[in-house]
């Protein structure tokens, strides 16, 4: 005879376990929502650095979420960023493709860049692109890849009603891997305002 016990468990675990992922996500939401709203993690020299242990300490209070989960949370976010930032350094992107063909292959950044910080509306910044790249088209002007994600988190954080802080600039651009000359040349070409306009 089978025991039933272990089965109830498993079961219970089953029900249980899109509660904890959508809790998961939720944390992850509102720490890193309030970290690249309100404290820099980059220095002077475009360098990410860890947070100081009274920064986690008021993102907790903030969040109500413990400080230690808080902690966990910022740690592999910085790491996830370092590694993401190595690697569009790194990266060459074709470009000989047709236009359709391009914005797919930055779209499916955008989708990295949202499973690593997911503080924007994705929907929003997938149209946001394509406006972009007629923008470019018009213009006869590509910048790189890594510009280009970041002037679409730009705008798209500018639009987007339902925060009440913008993303640091120095953040958005360290988490896009964007230096600050490439990201304000491409605003100042496209003349993209600071409020996220043209």
């Amino acid at each position: 005879m089978a025991d039933s016990s272990n089965n109830n468990y498993t079961h219970t675990l089953n029900i249980e376990a899109p509660f904890y992922i959508e809790q998961e996500f939720i944390n992850k939401y509102n720490v890193l929502n309030y970290l690249v709203r309100n404290t820099s993690f980059v220095s002077y020299n475009d360098k990410i650095v860890t947070i100081p242990h009274e920064k986690l300490r008021l993102i907790s209070l903030n969040t109500h979420i413990p400080i230690t989960l808080v902690a966990r949370i910022i740690r592999g976010f910085l790491i996830n960023t370092i590694l993401f930032r190595d690697h569009m350094n790194s990266y060459a992107l074709s470009w000989g493709h047709k236009l359709e063909v391009k914005i797919e292959k930055v779209s499916n950044y955008l989708d990295r860049l949202f499973n690593l910080v997911p503080v924007f509306d994705l929907g929003r910044a997938k149209k946001n692109l394509v406006i972009l790249y007629r923008l470019l088209e018009l213009n006869c002007y590509w910048p790189c890849l890594t510009t280009q994600l970041a002037l679409v988190l730009f705008v798209t954080d500018r639009n987007d009603m339902r925060n009440s802080g913008f993303i640091i600039q120095k953040n958005l651009r360290a988490i896009c891997a964007s230096s600050a000359y490439a990201f304000h040349r491409a605003r100042n070409k496209l003349g993209i305002k600071n409020t996220g306009q043209l």
